[in-house]
C-alpha cells in the first residue's frame, strides 16, 4: 500500500459522492488517506450538506466554476 495522501479537488460537487467512495476505500484499507483541498458548488443546500457530510468548512468551497482561475 502507498503511504501518500490523495489530495482531492472536486467540481460540480453536489453532496460529494466520490468523496464518500474514497472514505469507504480508506475504511477497507485500499487507500491510505485523502484530504479535501477544495470543492466547487453553487447550490446553497448542497454546500451545507457537503460540509456536514464531509466535516469541512464552507471556506473550502471555490464557488462558481466560471469564476475559478486555473
Amino acid at each position: 500500500m502507498n503511504n501518500k495522501i490523495i489530495k482531492l479537488g472536486s467540481f460540480f460537487s453536489g453532496i460529494g459522492s466520490p468523496e464518500k467512495a474514497l472514505e469507504k476505500l480508506k475504511e477497507e484499507g485500499i487507500v491510505n488517506d485523502f484530504k479535501i483541498e477544495f470543492f466547487s458548488e453553487i447550490d446553497k443546500n448542497a454546500i451545507k450538506s457537503y460540509c456536514a457530510i464531509h466535516n469541512v468548512d464552507a471556506s473550502l468551497n471555490s464557488g462558481d466554476i466560471k469564476q475559478i482561475k486555473g
